[in-house]
């Protein structure tokens, strides 16, 4: 049963590969037939999935579509590029009248229909949208007068770690390993990146800092902040391999990181997350994970590393409920186990 998994894969996002790939891997042990919208070939190869460049190719056949994971129900403008494939998705999905479902999608604290784009609004009116999962229990809101058939369950991302059997091992307590994905750039940056090796070296050996990227390096975006050297205690890490980008986040003491992923990623491996105050998505998902008051300014959070009170924060941060939405999170994966066997019977 061949199913289409369509989704924001052209970018090699972190966050977008994750979901998807778990998506994927799920539906194959239910003996279904799953292909990918633009997954990188490396990652298909990988994981012995089929990925398509075409969307004809993608949704002739297919017996359903998901649309795995994505910001698709945030109020604010993605950019021309994704609502033009709103539009080509919602054209082929008339073409070959193949009904679509939504997993783990998400958005920001604005909950009204009427905030989305235009094309977004006319991809959940189509007659073929049948519902799906939602990973913020606020966007069942605008969901309220269209589709009855859309749950809530805590982000998807949240499986990461058992759902790749990632090692775990007992890390150094005297050891910080903090990772860094930020957009912030300016020369007060590049002076904290020097002042804190020179400290390290000096005073304290025990604080590594890791500045990531987290697209895949085969796509070149280089909008992640980088500082103008490394150093015994100032490195950077590419994400270049997924299951490798996973065990390192594993054995992070802290993730710090303007983006959501990242952030859930290292939830989902028991690694505290300090959210750098900006995109609202974000803040929608720590409020209602509890967690609001780990949001903070990048100068704060550079200060509190070069101070050592960052260890502090590390010990004292409360997973409690990450732990119960974890459980909760697996309620995305038995709703695709309801659809398998509800196509399979027809």
């Amino acid at each position: 049963m061949k199913i289409a998994i369509w989704g924001s894969l052209n970018h090699g996002n972190l966050g977008d590969d994750i979901m998807n790939i778990m998506i994927a891997l799920h539906l194959k042990k239910n003996n279904c037939n799953p292909y990918l919208y633009r997954l990188n070939k490396k990652l298909a190869s990988k994981y012995n999935l089929i990925s398509v460049d075409s969307i004809d190719e993608l949704i002739k056949d297919a017996v359903f579509t998901i649309i795995g994971g994505g910001s698709w129900l945030e109020s604010r403008n993605l950019g021309p590029d994704f609502e033009k494939d709103f539009i080509e998705f919602i054209e082929y999905t008339n073409k070959y009248q193949v009904p679509f479902y939504i997993i783990s999608i998400g958005g920001d604290t604005n909950n009204d229909f009427s905030l989305l784009s235009p094309e977004r609004q006319l991809l959940l009116q189509n007659r073929f949208f049948k519902g799906g999962t939602v990973r913020l229990k606020s966007n069942l809101n605008i969901f309220k007068n269209i589709n009855d058939n859309v749950k809530y369950f805590p982000d998807i991302v949240l499986l990461t770690r058992d759902f790749f059997n990632v090692n775990i091992y007992n890390k150094d307590n005297e050891k910080i390993n903090i990772g860094i994905s930020t957009y912030f750039k300016s020369f007060k940056h590049d002076v904290y990146t020097y002042l804190f090796e020179f400290y390290s070296r000096v005073f304290n050996k025990n604080i590594n800092i890791y500045y990531l990227n987290t697209h895949h390096s085969d796509y070149g975006y280089s909008y992640e902040y980088r500082p103008t050297f490394t150093g015994s205690h100032i490195k950077v890490y590419e994400y270049n391999d997924l299951e490798d980008f996973i065990q390192f986040t594993n054995s992070l003491n802290l993730m710090v990181s303007h983006k959501l992923h990242p952030g859930v990623l290292a939830l989902s491996c028991d690694v505290p997350f300090i959210w750098i105050k900006g995109n609202d998505k974000v803040r929608a998902f720590l409020q209602e994970m509890n967690l609001s008051n780990y949001e903070m300014h990048i100068g704060i959070i550079l200060k509190n590393i070069l101070s050592g009170k960052i260890k502090q924060i590390c010990n004292y941060y409360d997973l409690s409920t990450v732990k119960n939405a974890k459980k909760q999170a697996v309620g995305h994966l038995l709703f695709i186990d309801d659809l398998v066997k509800q196509y399979s019977n027809k």
